[in-house]
């Protein structure tokens, strides 16, 4: 698997986590239809950010962890990478 399919995968996974609990948000939350949509919005970013954040951090400690973003490698750059 090419260093860029990897690097997509491992950036669209914590996207569509965030998305699917802004989903789950706009259900459970019921609020002013005209802010609705900031509201679902921040909170996709924020769970996005913050799940990418904790698979990471725990990938660094347990390697296997790195799964949860989809691939367990991480993607190489610069001179080492290959094509």
């Amino acid at each position: 698997m090419s260093n860029f399919i990897i690097a997509v995968v491992r950036s669209l996974v914590p996207i569509i986590v965030g998305w699917l609990v802004g989903l789950l948000a706009a259900i459970n939350v019921h609020v002013a239809p005209d802010i609705e949509g900031g509201l679902i919005v921040s909170v996709s970013t924020l769970a996005a950010s913050l799940y990418y954040v904790g698979a990471a951090w725990l990938e660094r400690k347990y390697a296997w962890f790195g799964w949860l973003l989809g691939v367990a490698r991480k993607p190489v750059y610069g001179e080492h990478a290959a094509a």
